[in-house]
């Protein structure tokens, strides 16, 4: 499921970082899990059927999570996509909030043609 979000949902700018980041992440977590195991099974019940419980329980966790938060993508333009996760209502908030703040959100067009530049006149040094 993270490797389709990682992939497939983000602009083709941010890809390549989210899904160095996901695999990073795996690795990481997988080095975590294959230190946790060996002590799992020897502390957790007898016999180690607890750390099947504790994995059991995660899954059944993650199944519930992805079935009722995790929205459908199937059929949808990627250009839809920052609608369907509210990316447009954010950035729409953001633009509000600045503007409430008195800071201009829009682009900078001055080019340095049209920039005046007030030089210092120098003045001789009293003696």
């Amino acid at each position: 499921m993270c490797w389709i979000y990682v992939s497939e949902i983000p602009t083709a700018r941010l890809r390549g970082l989210n899904v160095s980041l996901a695999a990073a992440t795996q690795w990481l977590f997988n080095l975590v899990i294959a230190r946790s195991v060996p002590n799992m099974l020897v502390t957790m019940g007898e016999g180690g059927y607890g750390a099947f419980i504790t994995f059991a329980v995660f899954c059944l966790s993650m199944f519930v999570f992805v079935w009722f938060l995790v929205p459908e993508t199937k059929g949808l333009a990627l250009e839809k996509m920052d609608e369907l996760f509210g990316v447009t209502e954010m950035m729409g908030k953001l633009d509000e909030e600045k503007s409430i703040d008195g800071v201009s959100t829009e682009k900078n067009t001055t080019t340095i043609d049209q920039i005046e530049v007030n030089q210092p006149t120098t003045q001789p040094a009293a003696k």
